[in-house]
């Protein structure tokens, strides 16, 4: 194995976690900003988590939602229960990082060469 792609993979350890940090940041803000819109608009509607994996050029990657239905077919349960109306936002914030942070929606590189992979946008 050639000793510079070992030593260039080892120093981008730091930026992969970053990019992999961003990319859930990202998708946790776009599911909650999606909450506060539904939750001011119809604020009866039992609303939940929904996630979508998708492979695009060999990359894994996904996205979340909130929504009262199904947003698409490829769309699954990420928590079985709605999201509890009576969390402050803050809380509501923080649930969908917890549950974002097991769901397969990580975009995932060929580590092993240390290469990055872009997000996946669909």
């Amino acid at each position: 194995m050639d000793r510079s792609k070992v030593e260039r993979s080892k120093a981008s350890v730091p930026e992969r976690v970053q990019f992999f940090s961003a990319y859930l940041a990202d998708q946790v803000q776009k599911a909650f900003v999606e909450y506060i819109t539904l939750s001011r608009t119809s604020p009866f509607t039992a609303l939940y988590l929904w996630y979508k994996s998708s492979e695009k050029n060999g990359f894994r990657g996904g996205e979340l939602r909130v929504a009262a239905e199904k947003p698409g077919d490829e769309f699954e349960l990420a928590w079985n229960e709605r999201i509890n109306p009576t969390l402050n936002y803050v809380q509501v914030r923080n649930f969908i990082a917890e549950k974002a942070r097991h769901l397969p929606i990580l975009p995932v590189p060929e580590v092993l060469t240390g290469e990055m992979a872009p997000p996946v946008n669909s």
